[in-house]
């Protein structure tokens, strides 16, 4: 009799050992999984726009001074062979480097056209272009086409990853014509959307025209 009840007490003890045993297990991998998430947080890179008015290039013309480039210009230039090339600036305003994997333009005209960033790999604070060109019959339909981005919104997507190629992101930017037919600038991006890996919604929507962002 005694015998049995040792051996009962013996079986529950084990498997409180084994209980606690797992228990501490589960604590220690969710502390090795907040830390891991949270060094990453501190490498997670963040496409966003330019800020327009921020980086710019001012000279002395007589008494008065001419701005004659910003950085957070959109460019858009029909050339003679009838190719229309869009240039949109790009910052990366996250703690890691960002390794831009691919590009696209989302335009009535042009349906996912591939496109080439001057810079692929862009660390913390720093900027890049993307540039596409698109064909078209002649000159005079390249500015057709620019007329048509006067009444429409034109998306340029750009998919990137942090360095260890764990987290990656997509940036939308909108670029539309300024509203202001006498502003310096003639074409911005307007809003941006923000995308994990490949979430159809975004987690973020910040207007466009300079914006700072911490990472998540």
């Amino acid at each position: 009799m005694l015998a049995t009840a040792w051996e009962a007490w013996v079986g529950i003890g084990t498997l409180a050992l084994a209980v606690v045993t797992l228990v501490l297990v589960c604590v220690a991998a969710y502390q090795a999984w907040l830390t891991r998430r949270a060094w990453q947080s501190q490498l997670q890179p963040v496409l966003v726009d330019v800020p327009v008015g921020v980086f710019v290039q001012d000279e002395q013309v007589g008494d008065n001074v001419r701005r004659y480039e910003d950085a957070g210009e959109v460019d858009v230039w029909p050339g003679e062979d009838g190719r229309l090339e869009i240039t949109v600036p790009m910052r990366n305003a996250g703690a890691g480097l960002a390794l831009i994997t691919a590009v696209e333009l989302d335009w009535r005209h042009a349906m996912s056209w591939q496109g080439a960033a001057l810079h692929t790999a862009i660390p913390a604070g720093e900027q890049t272009r993307v540039t596409f060109q698109v064909p078209f019959a002649d000159q005079a339909s390249a500015i057709a086409a620019i007329e048509g981005i006067q009444r429409d919104e034109l998306g340029v997507t750009i998919v990137y990853t942090d360095v260890r190629g764990q987290q990656r992101g997509r940036t939308r930017l909108w670029v539309m014509k300024h509203s202001d037919e006498e502003a310096s600038i003639e074409y911005l991006v307007d809003r941006i959307e923000l995308f994990r890996g490949d979430d159809d919604a975004p987690f973020a929507t910040p207007s466009g025209r300079g914006v700072a962002l911490a990472p998540n």
